[in-house]
């Protein structure tokens, strides 16, 4: 059965970017679990389009301690894992990166270099978000997600 739940991609796009280049604040993290929780299906099936923006999405999310959520972190190794088998034209994450990810999701610490951080941070930045076209300043997306 299909239920409708509002995504608002850009309060955990802003705590992302803006923990890019330092760490997490303990608040941030449950916006980031809740993004993933309620953004699942599109997250896992979405258009070819928002590729780049959920594959740095997934990317960044390694350093925010997700990996603690077991719900989360299934989401995160479901997503890894279908670019490992099948890597998507617009992903931005390499399959060395793709198995450092999971990786790191399996063992709860961090293994991507700064220099990659930074660059899915800009990836993230330019990225088209869903719903939108550019990252809106505001707005709540809404998506259908199967409850099963």
């Amino acid at each position: 059965m299909a239920t409708s739940r509002v995504v608002d991609w850009n309060k955990p796009i802003q705590k992302l970017l803006s923990a890019s280049y330092s760490t997490f604040k303990k608040d941030d993290i449950p916006i980031l679990i809740e993004a993933v929780q309620n953004g699942e299906v599109e997250i896992l099936n979405h258009e070819d389009q928002y590729e780049p923006f959920f594959s740095s999405f997934v990317a960044l999310l390694y350093k925010s301690n997700v990996n603690e959520v077991a719900s989360v972190c299934k989401v995160l190794i479901k997503f890894l894992l279908k670019r490992l088998q099948k890597t998507e034209d617009g992903c931005t994450i390499s399959k060395s990166n793709i198995m450092a990810l999971i990786k790191s999701l399996c063992r709860g610490s961090s293994s991507l270099p700064k220099s990659d951080v930074v660059m899915f941070t800009a990836q993230l930045k330019s990225a088209k978000a869903p719903s939108s076209g550019k990252l809106p300043e505001t707005g709540i997306f809404t998506i259908s997600v199967f409850n099963l």
